[in-house]
C-alpha cells in the first residue's frame, strides 16, 4: 500500500482532504500529538506538535469525507 508521512506543519497547512482519503495517527499519548517533542529531544523535523490549528485541520478532513484512522 503506497503512503505518505505527513508532519505536523502539513497538517497545519491544511488542504488535507484534497491529498488524502485517509489519515493514519500513530499510538501516542494526546499530550504529545497536541504539543509535540521538545526541540533538543528529539530532531528538529520531530519538534512540535499539532496545536489547536492542527487538531482543527483534522477535524476538517473528517468533515469533508476523509477518514480518520487512531491507532489504540
Amino acid at each position: 500500500v503506497p503512503f505518505t508521512s505527513v508532519r505536523d506543519e502539513d497538517v497545519r497547512a491544511g488542504g488535507l482532504a484534497a491529498k488524502f482519503d485517509v489519515l493514519v495517527v500513530p499510538d501516542m499519548a494526546r499530550n504529545t500529538l497536541f504539543h509535540g517533542h521538545r526541540a533538543g529531544d528529539v530532531p528538529p523535523e520531530y519538534a512540535g506538535g499539532l496545536g489547536l490549528e492542527g487538531a482543527l485541520e483534522l477535524r476538517r478532513f473528517v468533515e469533508q469525507g476523509g477518514s480518520l484512522v487512531a491507532l489504540d
